[in-house]
């Protein structure tokens, strides 16, 4: 991963770009992506950004909004990765708690699943964290475009 023009440690290998679709979002990456290895874990896709100078707040740490946005995008990637296409699903309802934030150079991390699925309509969860404290909790609702 890079940011501000250098290397940054993941601590893991095979991070790669994460497609994004063109518009707001696109503005506060890029992303990464990978299934890093951890003990214990379900090997899902994990979502990824390095906080620079754009995502922060006057206090010096990572902005709410830049992590809600971030919570939104790391849903949306998880439908997708159940074969969803991005454009089918509309998002009705996130509600996040925020427990915490970080400053510039942050490895912030965030994973969704699907936890439940109807004809038309969709939940995600999702965590945010920095690898070793959470950021972010919440959920997701989703409406499947046409249904």
């Amino acid at each position: 991963m890079m940011a501000d023009g250098g290397a940054v440690e993941t601590g893991t290998e095979g991070w790669a770009l994460c497609p994004v679709t063109p518009g707001f979002i696109a503005h506060i990456g890029p992303f990464w992506e990978g299934r890093p290895a951890r003990g214990g874990g379900d090997g899902g896709w994990v979502r990824a950004f390095v906080a620079d100078e754009r995502h922060l707040a006057g206090t010096g740490q990572i902005h709410t909004s830049v992590l809600s946005s971030f919570a939104e995008l790391v849903c949306l990637r998880a439908i997708s990765d159940e074969g969803v296409p991005e454009g089918e699903a509309v998002l009705l309802n996130l509600t996040l708690n925020h427990l915490g934030s970080g400053p510039r150079g942050t490895l912030v991390q965030g994973e969704a699943r699907l936890i439940r699925r109807n004809w038309s309509q969709l939940v995600t969860e999702v965590r945010i964290h920095d690898g070793d404290r959470p950021l972010v909790a919440g959920t997701a609702l989703w409406s499947l475009a046409g249904a």
